[in-house]
């Protein structure tokens, strides 16, 4: 073939021979209202703990512990170097006991199937 003949596809026809089409579109149909929407959803996400959430209380604990390992802590501004390792070591344990709080709420929040259910409970089937 050279380079000034120009080569013919029909593209077409060849997707068309080449692709199945299934029609699987049985839906549930709800019908509701926005108040009935804010309800469900005032009901389900209070319960919601974002995985942000959590990487932001271990960021906070990995900085003091972090801190408690590295630091060389001295007296400053009149406090003795104890109380800033203790405030420090505090912070650890607070953080912790937080993560540990949040950690579990995580572990129990409702996926989108359960919020997704809250609503159409709130909702009118139609046929």
């Amino acid at each position: 073939m050279s380079p000034s003949e120009e080569m013919s596809i029909d593209v077409g026809t060849g997707i068309v021979d080449q692709t199945t089409v299934t029609t699987n579109l049985a839906q549930e149909v709800h019908v509701t209202t926005r108040d009935k929407v804010e309800l469900a959803l005032r009901r389900v996400l209070p319960r919601y703990s974002s995985t942000e959430q959590l990487l932001a209380i271990l960021g906070v604990a990995l900085a003091f512990g972090g801190s408690l390992l590295t630091a060389d802590f001295r007296q400053r501004l009149g406090i003795p170097a104890t109380a800033w390792q203790t405030v420090f070591a505090l912070g650890f344990l607070a953080s912790l006991a937080w993560l540990g709080v949040e950690g579990r709420r995580w572990r129990k929040r409702p996926k989108l199937e359960d919020v997704v259910n809250e609503v159409m409970k709130s909702s009118d089937r139609l046929p």
